[in-house]
């Protein structure tokens, strides 16, 4: 793999779709696209120009010139119709005339090796892509949009600072005088300060990144499984009056108010002889252990204090069945 071949791939989701766009990007990307105009394209980056291509696809294409560019190199992108068969077409086309299909994030590891975006809004690219809820998609354009890049920049530009007094209270103590090493700590300790709020936020944005992970626990028949089914509003654990139906984990990403989680129901937590059982408990125990939350669902009749189980993380104590009790 060179940073100096022309690169190609869909940057539109698989298709079949109505439209798919693809991305050539490198030095030969608008000689391979006046080729593939069958020669129609115009030299130099304008609006759209509608053609037709030598796969007997029609379609537009754009030209981008290196620098104002996605990757900040010579680009082209290519709007065809979207059925598999076209843009496999358009790209065995594009490789015979010397472009090679990129690997996966290729553009934006372009991009970032040019200087149009820096790692945190390279990362930022894939939560957008990724993003599920409306708060990951928020968090993602506000990292994208160069908030944390800033940010960090600011404290960097500090520290420099601080360095360069330094250094030249060494090199000329007799034109500028000596540092003020209180006005230098202070400003070491400020960015200590700023960093460590911002360590602090890790774990809100793993959380928003990956979703909250809620482990639904509780003794056997309490309604675990109802419950999930309920919030996801379809059948997705097996419910019977039977205790310990549930044997396995079953492991859902939901949608609460635009806030991401996953919910996992587990197998009832009770002494069991029946060895298939026993590993669903042992189960049930490390999805508790490795959860954000932990809800303890008990039968309203026959209540459970979730204190019995030693959990190491929160615990959201649910009184189920609350219709059958006195």
């Amino acid at each position: 793999m060179s940073l100096f071949d022309t690169i190609l791939a869909p940057i539109t989701g698989p298709g079949p779709a109505p439209v798919a766009i693809v991305r050539l990007s490198g030095p030969d990307s608008w000689r391979i696209a006046h080729t593939l105009s069958n020669g129609r394209s115009d030299s130099e980056p304008k609006l759209a120009q509608y053609l037709a291509f030598c796969t007997g696809d029609d379609g537009y294409l754009i030209l981008f010139e290196a620098g104002k560019s996605y990757t900040g190199e010579e680009c082209a992108e290519i709007s065809i119709h979207g059925s598999r068969a076209s843009v496999n077409a358009l790209m065995e086309a594009a490789k015979l005339n010397g472009a090679r299909l990129a690997e996966p994030g290729e553009f934006t590891q372009r991009a970032f090796m040019n200087g149009r975006i820096d790692l945190t809004e390279a990362e930022a690219v894939r939560d957008t892509i990724e993003a599920e809820t409306s708060a990951q998609l928020r968090m993602a354009n506000l990292l994208r949009d160069g908030a944390l890049h800033r940010l960090l920049k600011a404290q960097a530009d500090s520290l420099i600072g601080v360095l360069a007094a330094i250094e030249a209270s060494v090199d000329f103590s007799e034109e500028i005088g000596e540092v003020d090493p209180q006005a230098l700590n202070s400003r070491i300790e400020s960015v200590q300060m700023t960093l460590a709020e911002l360590l602090d936020t890790a774990s809100t944005g793993r959380i928003l990144r990956e979703g909250l992970r809620i482990a639904i626990v509780g003794p056997p028949n309490a309604g675990k499984s109802s419950l999930l089914n309920r919030l996801l509003g379809q059948d997705r654990a097996i419910v019977t009056d039977t205790p310990g139906t549930t044997r396995d984990y079953v492991e859902e990403r939901a949608d609460f108010d635009g806030f991401p989680v996953v919910l996992v129901d587990t197998a009832g937590l009770r002494e069991t002889n029946d060895p298939i059982e026993a590993i669903g408990v042992q189960k049930s125990r490390a999805i508790a252990a490795n959860a954000d939350l932990i809800w303890f669902v008990t039968d309203a009749r026959d209540p459970v204090d979730p204190s019995l189980f030693s959990f190491e993380h929160p615990v959201v104590s649910i009184a189920n069945k609350i219709d059958l009790a006195p």
